[in-house]
């Protein structure tokens, strides 16, 4: 299903209102215009909590990053003795 189609009715179905796309007015109108047509390049980035380590780094300095205890692919492979031996 298309976002701008499935944006539209879930707004339209939870709030009882139309949403027009080319005229926002009230907050959630304008979150839902967001999620549909705004796309920048650095929010992949931002929202990945590994990946956004090196533009913290790159930005304001690695003092303010807390340690990585590991990073890993799969929930499989974290495993209570991996995870408690590092804490």
């Amino acid at each position: 299903m298309p976002q701008k189609f499935y944006v539209k009715h879930y707004y339209e179905y939870y709030t009882g209102k139309k949403l027009d796309y080319n005229n926002p007015i009230e907050f959630n109108q304008k979150l839902s215009w967001y999620k549909v047509f705004y796309r920048n390049p650095l929010l992949p980035k931002l929202v990945d909590k590994y990946a956004v380590r090196e533009f913290v780094e790159e930005k304001i300095g690695k003092q303010y990053l807390n340690d990585c205890i590991g990073v890993y692919n799969s929930p499989k492979k974290l495993t209570g003795t991996n995870y408690q031996k590092n804490l």
